[in-house]
């Protein structure tokens, strides 16, 4: 088997576009190096999510979810502590603290570039397993590889999706 090199890396591109657009500097720096890629959002339907910052170091959008124009399920199910349990249980004194519960998990709808990034790097890693190990051909086939959005080729909105 052969080993494996740098694991590739997918940075959110942020969630400040509404207040005017921020470059998110570890997502720009990012786009410099090989096997990184910077993730913008994209919501159910395809579009640019209201959200989601753009700029010249966006390198591809995946799934991030939307509320605006969809219905409560508008953002991307996430398995994570239950928000009701994780009051009861973990912000007591360290005193009453007990061992992690494992009925404390729960499903809830979020939405951001942090849940677009996750799925990149699901991606990437099924091109390693697939035997690309080498973190800038991992990013290439990303990007050679995803739905062309927006305008035609890379752009600031989609990067190369």
């Amino acid at each position: 088997m052969p080993s494996a090199k740098a694991p590739s890396m997918a940075i959110s591109a942020g969630n400040e576009f509404e207040d005017r657009n921020p470059t998110e500097i570890p997502a720009a720096i990012a786009n410099k190096v090989n096997g990184a890629v910077s993730v913008a959002a994209v919501d159910r339907a395809k579009n640019h999510a209201y959200y989601s910052n753009t700029g010249a170091w966006v390198e591809i959008a995946a799934p991030g979810g939307s509320f605006r124009g969809f219905d409560k399920f508008g953002g991307v199910l996430q398995q994570t502590l239950d928000v009701n349990v994780a009051v009861e249980t973990y912000l007591r004194p360290v005193s009453q603290f007990t061992a992690p519960r494992f009925d404390a998990l729960a499903y809830y709808y979020f939405t951001g570039t942090s849940m677009a990034a996750p799925h990149v790097s699901g991606v990437a890693a099924m091109l390693m397993q697939q035997g690309i190990t080498d973190p800038a051909a991992v990013e290439a086939a990303l990007e050679k590889f995803a739905d062309d959005l927006g305008a035609a080729g890379r752009d600031d909105t989609f990067g190369f999706d």
